[in-house]
């Protein structure tokens, strides 16, 4: 179809080159005498245009009846087709759409995460946080719910009651996932509900096998992992290598931390250092310790 529609523009243009040039011909013979020099070659020259122009009025008919043609094919191959394609194509971009949203989504909550883990490092931010007695994570979520907890709803405008939705039905839909493995069941559940204790979004969900957690984490990944030093016989550091080497792309999206036997177990934490673990809790550590090491971590 783009061919022929080519060779007819071509056509077209040629003809119109060829009109031009018989035109200029016939008005160089109209100044010549006939039996004058020069009238003998532009007579052959117009001769051979007439020819040309009638050999390209044939090409541009018969290709014209071959575009026309073309273009009702297509006009009823469309009205045929044209209620299957809807249907595959209204299908597929609503697939396509769906996966953009939660790409999109999961990089704004990344970008979030991130733009927060730098800033909390800041004296200015942190301060600000405690001075306005701003409770929760260092988070955009955080920082909304403090303003908004300080309107009237009542009298609120239409965009912040929006804003005041989006919250709640954020902290019902989103959770920030936390692995606690351990060997002790009742300890891993306390553990489990102290860290649910650092923020609405924090779902805890305790594990006694490393080998449940690191399925569970293929699934749906985790954000932070606490690991329990000793795991009957093997330790966290056993786990980490297991780990490391089964999801070795997906190491800089979670957090490992390792939960120390004793305070002043100099052997453990130091092995645990060794092998690139930044973050530690240890055993008998208070509940309000533990959650403000957990925000740190957040």
């Amino acid at each position: 179809m783009e061919e022929s529609k080519q060779k007819l523009h071509k056509s077209r243009t040629e003809l119109a080159l060829i009109t031009k040039q018989q035109e200029q011909v016939k008005e160089k013979l109209a100044d010549l005498k006939s039996d004058s020099e020069g009238y003998a070659e532009n007579e052959t020259l117009q001769k051979k245009l007439k020819g040309k122009e009638v050999d390209l009025v044939h090409v541009i008919s018969e290709t014209k009846q071959h575009v026309d043609q073309l273009a009702e094919k297509m006009q009823e191959f469309w009205k045929a087709n044209i209620n299957d394609f809807k249907d595959v194509f209204t299908k597929r971009s609503g697939m396509l759409k769906a996966d953009l949203l939660d790409t999109l989504n999961l990089l704004a909550y990344r970008f979030d995460r991130q733009l927060w883990h730098r800033a909390k490092q800041s004296d200015s931010i942190r301060n600000f946080f405690v001075e306005s007695r701003i409770q929760g994570l260092f988070s955009s979520k955080t920082f909304l719910e403090y303003y908004t907890g300080h309107v009237d709803v009542k009298t609120a405008g239409p965009m912040l009651k929006e804003l005041i939705r989006y919250l709640n039905n954020y902290n019902r839909t989103n959770k920030i996932p936390i692995a606690v493995l351990g060997q002790d069941s009742a300890e891993v559940n306390t553990m489990r509900q102290i860290v649910e204790a650092v923020d609405p979004v924090v779902k805890g969900i305790g594990f006694l096998d490393g080998n449940a957690l690191m399925r569970q984490h293929e699934k749906d990944p985790f954000e932070v992992i606490i690991i329990e030093y000793y795991l009957g016989r093997e330790t966290a550091i056993d786990f980490l290598k297991t780990f490391r080497t089964k999801f070795a792309k997906m190491l800089d999206e979670v957090i490992l931390v390792v939960n120390l036997p004793a305070q002043n177990a100099r052997s453990e934490y130091q092995n645990t250092l060794d092998n690139g673990i930044k973050y530690t809790l240890y055993r008998g550590m208070n509940r309000d310790s533990i959650i403000q090491k957990m925000m740190e971590i957040l």
